[in-house]
C-alpha cells in the first residue's frame, strides 16, 4: 500500500512547517533535506515507500525534532490532517 492522502497531508502541513522553523529554508528546501536525512528516495506512489513505512519514518521526524531540536510536533491523531 502507498502512501495515504491523510499521511502527505500531515507530512506537508505540520511536518514541513516544523522543519522549516529548524532549518529555515523554504518547504522545498526542507523537503529535500528530509528525504536525504531520512533516506526517502520518493514520495510518489510510482517510485515511494509504503504506508507503514512512511508512518515509521514520520515518527523518526517527530522523534529527531524532540531529541535534537527540543522541538515537539503534534503526533497525527492530534491534528485535523489525519
Amino acid at each position: 500500500m502507498k502512501i495515504t492522502l491523510p499521511q502527505r497531508k500531515y507530512y506537508w502541513d505540520v511536518v514541513i512547517p516544523a522543519y522549516m522553523k529548524i532549518l529555515g529554508g523554504d518547504k522545498y528546501e526542507t523537503h529535500e533535506w528530509i528525504k536525504r536525512e531520512f533516506k526517502i528516495r520518493s514520495l510518489s506512489n510510482v517510485n515511494g515507500i509504503s504506508t507503514k513505512e512512511f508512518a515509521d519514518k514520520l515518527l523518526e521526524m517527530q522523534e529527531l525534532a524532540a531529541r535534537l531540536f527540543d522541538v515537539y510536533i503534534k503526533d497525527p491523531n492530534e491534528t485535523k490532517t489525519m
